[in-house]
């Protein structure tokens, strides 16, 4: 099959999956507010600052100070000066935040469920390996 029709039939495949309403569940997860407090939740114990979550989540500084600045607002994070170094501030996920997440975990989580047990595990298996190639072939690739 030629490249162009491969590259196509792919590229019509993600769109059909990104106009699920499931992956508009999982998406929520990568990007924005909610990706800020699922990083957080997943590193309770470590400090956190404004800096470090432009870094890992490759947004700019400016745009997680102004989510941050609401997160707080809503009650989901709490800043507070870093115990290590007093120019800096460290972020943590409040209680709020984190049943907030969490609920949010589970729409998600009972969405794969449905997707594993549909699939069976031989099947999901050779997902996962699929999708970890992808990531591997794609990591670090600008045009």
């Amino acid at each position: 099959m030629e490249k162009e029709r491969l590259r196509n039939m792919l590229m019509s495949s993600l769109e059909d999956m990104y106009n699920m309403e499931a992956l508009a569940c999982l998406l929520e997860f990568l990007q924005g507010e909610i990706h800020i407090l699922q990083y957080l939740a997943m590193h309770q114990t470590e400090e956190i600052n404004p800096s470090l979550l432009s870094d890992v989540i490759h947004v700019s500084r400016p745009r997680i100070t102004t989510s941050l600045a609401t997160l707080r607002k809503k009650g989901l994070v709490e800043m507070e000066p870093s115990q290590t170094d007093r120019r800096r501030v460290t972020v943590r996920i409040s209680p709020a935040g984190l049943a907030f997440i969490n609920e949010k975990r589970q729409v998600v989580e009972r969405y794969f469920d449905i997707l594993l047990t549909g699939l069976g595990e031989e099947t999901s298996l050779e997902l996962i390996r699929l999708i970890q190639l992808c990531t591997n072939i794609m990591e670090d690739k600008q045009i």
